[in-house]
């Protein structure tokens, strides 16, 4: 079911001989009397990865800004969650964190959109100054 969440040309190229791994795996784990969940917990997390970085691999670079984006605002929502639990009578629900995500967001893509089309520009101009 994983396999499903990589590309169509990494699915296409791999997804058979990933498949018959973890078929063999699980038989390896059940044959030594080896506990599945351990390995069920490792391969989640590996394919995990697997999945995330080949679909970054195959995103556009509009794609990529966004994931970028959306990573960092994530990452900067994490000071007031962490404050959220030190700080006495600092109380936010749900909805005001995913407030607080939508304008951390929106300000990062605005800012991206910005500096690429001032990074274009600037450019251009280099390139015409010149000649």
């Amino acid at each position: 079911m994983l396999l499903r969440l990589y590309p169509r040309p990494f699915r296409e190229r791999f997804g058979e001989g990933m498949a018959q791994t973890f078929h063999d795996l699980c038989r390896e784990h059940r044959d030594a009397r080896r506990g599945l969940f351990g390995l069920a917990l490792w391969i989640f997390f590996e394919t995990s990865v697997g999945i995330v970085r080949e679909n970054t691999t195959h995103m556009s670079q509009l794609g990529k800004t966004m994931l970028r984006v959306a990573l960092g605002a994530l990452a900067v929502l994490m000071v007031p969650l962490v404050a959220s639990q030190l700080v006495e009578g600092w109380n936010w629900n749900a909805g005001g964190f995913v407030f607080v995500y939508v304008l951390f967001f929106g300000t990062g893509m605005l800012y991206a959109v910005i500096a690429g089309r001032w990074a274009r520009g600037h450019t251009r101009r280099a390139l015409v100054w010149r000649w």
